[in-house]
């Protein structure tokens, strides 16, 4: 399953807008739409911003980024 599938499917972060995610994560406003766009894959350094704004578990996201990109 691709990260941002695990993160839709537990709920947006507290129900933010993607301004407010954005904000809150400190990246630019196409980070986070390319990744939920399958654009980019999910870096460590963003598993770890996630991790830090909304308490994801950063090693869960990253191992399904690997098993994603191993089955592509």
């Amino acid at each position: 399953m691709h990260p941002v599938a695990v993160i839709r499917e537990r709920g947006s972060p507290s129900g933010m807008s993607v301004t407010e995610t954005v904000k809150t994560l400190g990246v630019a406003l196409s980070d986070p739409l390319n990744l939920s766009s399958g654009k980019s894959p999910l870096s460590p350094e963003m598993a770890t911003r996630l991790e830090k704004a909304f308490g994801t578990d950063s090693e869960e996201l990253l191992a399904h980024q690997v098993a994603f990109d191993c089955h592509a």
